[in-house]
């Protein structure tokens, strides 16, 4: 019986061997540039896009930056993974780099030009640059449609940018009634 569970002990063993062995060269074999397919792309994507959409930030930044590092000619995956990025004050300076990187590879060509204002103004305002904001977020309220999930929101940021000197007197009031 001793034997018979080291036997059995053994084999699982090598089993799970193996499967980690598979697993980590499937792993470092993406990362070393192995062509996906645009069908295990477009899979992908689709699947981080629903992730971004439902507002689950954290898992969509894992799954942009995974896309972007296996498909980084993409203006469109540079793009979502620089908005998501705005979703965090310890993630801006990504946020920029990605937003820049998709408007070189041309996403203001394209149907996401509004939206790309917008979170690059999102970056600007949470860097309290509010005439930089100010400036991207004009330009999404007239490219953008009603129907864009962030439209109310860029309205209410354009006007807080605008009238941004009350918001900087009550701030600097706080920080002088707390000292």
């Amino acid at each position: 019986a001793h034997q018979r569970f080291e036997r059995l002990q053994l084999a699982k063993a090598i089993f799970t061997g193996a499967t980690l062995s598979l697993i980590f060269w499937h792993q470092g074999a993406l990362a070393q540039g192995t062509e996906w397919s645009e069908k295990d792309l477009a899979r992908s994507v689709h699947r981080a896009e629903q992730t971004f959409v439902g507002g689950e930030m954290s898992r969509a930044y894992g799954l942009f930056a995974h896309l972007v590092s296996v498909a980084g000619d993409r203006a469109f995956l540079h793009y979502r993974f620089g908005a998501t990025c705005t979703y965090t004050s310890q993630r801006l300076s990504e946020a920029r780099d990605h937003l820049r990187i998709a408007q070189e590879l041309g996403i203001l060509e394209t149907e996401y030009e509004a939206g790309w204002h917008y979170y690059m103004a999102r970056y600007h305002q949470s860097m309290f640059q509010f005439d930089d904001a100010a400036v991207h977020l004009r330009k999404a309220i007239d490219l953008g449609q009603e129907k864009d999930d962030w439209m109310d929101d860029a309205k209410l940021r354009f006007g807080q940018c605008t009238n941004n000197e009350g918001f900087t007197a009550g701030a600097q009031t706080l920080t002088n009634l707390e000292t």
